[in-house]
C-alpha cells in the first residue's frame, strides 16, 4: 500500500507538496506512524526507479519537494524517537 501511494504521489503532477500533505494527514495518529514512515522511506527510493514512467521534469520536481521538506521529516523522526525511546529507557532503568 505504501508503494502504491508513493507511486501515485509521483505520478500525480497536481499533487504538490505530497510529503507535507502526508505528514499533515497522518502525523496526529500514532497508530499511522509505521505507515507514514514506510511511505516516506519508499518515496525517495521510487523517484529514482526507472520502471516508473515519469518525465525528468517531474522527477526533478519531486526531488526538490523531498529536499524542501527534509527538515520536516527529520523533525518528525526526532519527535517519534522521543516518544518511543524514552518509555523503553524508563523501563530498563527501573529494573
Amino acid at each position: 500500500l505504501a508503494l502504491a501511494i508513493a507511486d501515485l504521489a509521483l505520478q500525480m503532477a497536481s499533487w504538490k507538496g505530497c510529503v507535507h500533505t502526508l505528514i499533515e494527514k497522518y502525523n496526529d495518529d500514532i497508530s499511522s506512524m509505521p505507515f507514514l514512515i514506510e511511505i516516506l522511506t519508499v518515496l525517495p527510493e521510487e523517484v529514482h526507479s526507472r520502471s516508473l514512467r515519469i518525465g525528468a521534469n517531474r522527477r526533478t520536481e519531486i526531488i526538490e519537494d523531498l529536499a524542501y521538506y527534509s527538515n520536516t521529516v527529520v523533525s518528525l523522526l526526532v519527535s517519534l524517537s522521543s516518544v518511543f525511546v524514552h518509555p523503553v529507557l524508563v523501563l530498563s532503568l527501573s529494573v
